[in-house]
């Protein structure tokens, strides 16, 4: 599989978003091949691991030629949200690139985010799994604690369908958007 230097170069950006640090010491890499394998492991994948020297290869900190192998691509692409290289590679292709967002799948149960969106509305959420969520914060909007909805992605900067919102006091579920004008940020 021939690889566009472009391409690896937005996972590099991907990688560095999602673990939240700039790259420049040993150090660093050591810490994110610890961050992608304990990732890795929260989500059922043991066996996924990058080595620091890997990353210093990839990321250019070691002067060397090098290509990294279709397995690392898939690692590193399930690190930023995808399911594997080529989902990471559609994405790119499609009309519109999605930067921050977050898959129900790429969250381990527990995992919590909070979701924010105007006017002064804030939600934090917990992952229940199957892409089913429980609301255990909510201030200045109508969805109480305790209730619990249905999503696949969550997308920073885009309005947010809750479906099958189920309220405490509700007999049917509903369907219900938040961050309609503006759209929802994402705080993990």
């Amino acid at each position: 599989m021939e690889i566009k230097n472009e391409t690896i170069e937005r996972l590099k950006e991907a990688i560095v978003e999602k673990y939240g640090s700039p790259l420049e010491t040993e150090k660093d890499y050591s810490l994110l091949s610890e961050a992608i394998g304990d990732f890795a492991f929260r989500h059922g994948n043991k066996a996924d691991s990058v080595s620091a020297s890997t990353l210093k290869r990839l990321f250019g900190y070691m002067r060397d030629h090098f290509s990294p192998s279709v397995t690392t691509l898939n690692i590193l692409s399930r690190y930023v949200g995808f399911s594997d290289f080529q989902s990471f590679l559609n994405g790119l292709q499609s009309d519109e690139v999605i930067s921050k967002h977050i898959a129900a799948d790429s969250l381990a149960i527990g995992e919590e985010i909070t979701l924010c969106w105007e006017p002064s509305r804030i939600m934090t959420i917990r992952y229940e799994g199957n892409s089913r969520f429980s609301v255990i914060k909510a201030e200045g909007t109508r969805i109480a604690v305790g209730s619990k909805f249905r999503c696949a992605v969550i997308i920073s900067g885009e309005p947010l369908i809750l479906t099958d919102l189920l309220m405490p006091e509700a007999k049917e579920p509903i369907i219900y958007i938040i961050g309609k004008k503006s759209g929802v940020s994402i705080n993990k």
